[in-house]
C-alpha cells in the first residue's frame, strides 16, 4: 500500500513537505471559491477580489493561469496535504 501511495504521488506532481504541487485543473475551482468567500481570508488579500468569490470566478482565474507564459508566471495548485 505504501509503495502504491508513493508511486501515485510521483505521478500526480512534485511532493514537498507532505504536499503535492501540480498544475491547476478546472476541477480545482471549488476549494478556492470556498476559501476566497471567507471574509477573514479576503480581508488579508490585496488583489481586489470580488465578494462572494464564486466557482465561476475561480474557473476564470484557473483558465488564465493555464494559458500564461510559463517562463514568466509560477502558478500551481497545492493539493493532497497531510502530516507525515
Amino acid at each position: 500500500m505504501r509503495n502504491r501511495l508513493r508511486r501515485r504521488k510521483r505521478e500526480s506532481g512534485a511532493q514537498t513537505v507532505g504536499c503535492i504541487i501540480r498544475k491547476w485543473r478546472i476541477e480545482d475551482k471549488t476549494e478556492p471559491a470556498f476559501n476566497m468567500s471567507n471574509m477573514n481570508i479576503l480581508n488579508n488579500l490585496r488583489d481586489g477580489l470580488s465578494y462572494p468569490y464564486t466557482e465561476k470566478n475561480a474557473e476564470g482565474h484557473i483558465t488564465s493561469m493555464l494559458y500564461t507564459d510559463k517562463s514568466k508566471t509560477f502558478a500551481f495548485a497545492k493539493v493532497q496535504c497531510h502530516k507525515e
